[in-house]
């Protein structure tokens, strides 16, 4: 599998190796990449996992970019 999401964060996973981790743990990881901070993205989102699965279980927003905006944390 390509691995084409890679983040600028000292983080070494992909959001595809993330989705598959949730798979192999029973879950369904399904890796799509979003700007949350636009609302009209993160409604058409909301909008295709309703069509696509009818509800969702679990969000998870790993990666919120604030160490952008505000620095990093002090160490």
């Amino acid at each position: 599998m390509c691995r084409q999401h890679a983040i600028d964060y000292d983080r070494p996973e992909t959001i595809e190796e993330t989705a598959e981790l949730v798979t192999s743990l029973g879950g369904t990881g399904i890796p799509i990449q979003v700007d949350t901070s636009r609302s009209h993205r993160f409604q058409a989102l909301a909008n295709r996992i309703r069509d696509d699965h009818g509800a969702i279980d679990v969000l998870v927003n790993d990666i919120w970019g604030a160490e952008i905006l505000k620095g990093h944390p002090p160490t």
